[in-house]
């Protein structure tokens, strides 16, 4: 069967799309690893596929192959893939085919089709609410120095002070915010 795929990849959107003769990329120019909600839409037809982050859309032209129609079958995986298909997925395109997004997802649709996690036949890993934590956000740095989001925020000590903020300003600012994420 034909293979689709959407990733994220260096904080980017990538579709990726493979009728059987070589796969065909789109990359997204919106960062979307940035710890704020996006919307997005990716459309394909077998002549074109197109990707629309918060109203921005990039297409282009897939010219693979004769096919006017897409041979799906199987399983949609949405957030990872099983392991019996990880080296299949890398192998026809996709970057990060190896790996689980680490992440939160909401209002998924396919077509005219919603899906929740009710419609889930594998959840290993999944959590119906989002429970990660953006500290960034909240510009815990002073005097022009930039954070930097390390994974899931669970604690100060996740993030490498010394690189990133002022120690005692950044320490003092994350523990507060650490404090403030435990009380929910």
């Amino acid at each position: 069967s034909d293979f689709i795929a959407l990733e994220i990849y260096e904080g980017h959107l990538r579709l990726i799309l493979d009728k059987g003769n070589g796969a065909v990329g789109l990359n997204s120019s919106i960062n979307i690893s940035d710890g704020v909600w996006h919307k997005v839409e990716a459309h394909f037809k077998p002549t074109y596929m197109e990707l629309n982050v918060d109203d921005h859309i990039e297409d282009q032209p897939t010219h693979v192959g004769e096919k006017k129609f897409f041979d799906l079958s199987g399983y949609l995986f949405i957030g990872g893939v099983e392991v019996n298909k990880q080296a299949r997925a890398v192998n026809q395109g996709a970057k990060n085919g190896d790996k689980s997004l680490e992440g939160c997802i909401q209002n998924v649709s396919v077509g005219e089709t919603s899906l929740s996690i009710r419609d889930a036949q594998v959840t290993q890993g999944i959590k119906a609410e989002c429970h990660w934590a953006y500290p960034c956000l909240k510009n815990p740095c002073v005097d022009g120095s930039r954070c930097l989001q390390e994974g899931r925020m669970k604690t100060s000590a996740e993030v490498r002070p010394s690189s990133l903020c002022p120690s005692g300003e950044l320490h003092h600012r994350l523990q507060s915010l650490h404090q403030d994420h435990t009380a929910l």
